[in-house]
């Protein structure tokens, strides 16, 4: 997963707005979105809604995995 990947997962998380204000000119961007929701992790709502798209439960949990990762530590060990 690319850092612009895992930066539009972790806005649609915890943002009511669109990534970028709903600005998906560039293709990268569209390219991600697109990914996302065939993965089911972010769902294109109807009109009705201000935000065009919303993350999904499978979405979220896949937020809160990267949210879990350790800080790395550094280890010694001594050589054979």
């Amino acid at each position: 997963m690319s850092l612009l990947e895992i930066e539009i997962i972790l806005h649609y998380s915890y943002s009511p707005d669109d990534y970028r204000d709903g600005n998906f000119s560039a293709p990268v961007v569209r390219k991600a979105i697109q990914m996302f929701c065939d993965n089911d992790m972010l769902v294109r709502n109807d009109e009705q809604h201000q935000q065009k798209f919303s993350i999904t439960p499978k979405g979220q949990f896949y937020v809160e995995a990267i949210l879990n990762v350790k800080m790395p530590v550094e280890m010694y060990r001594i050589p054979e």
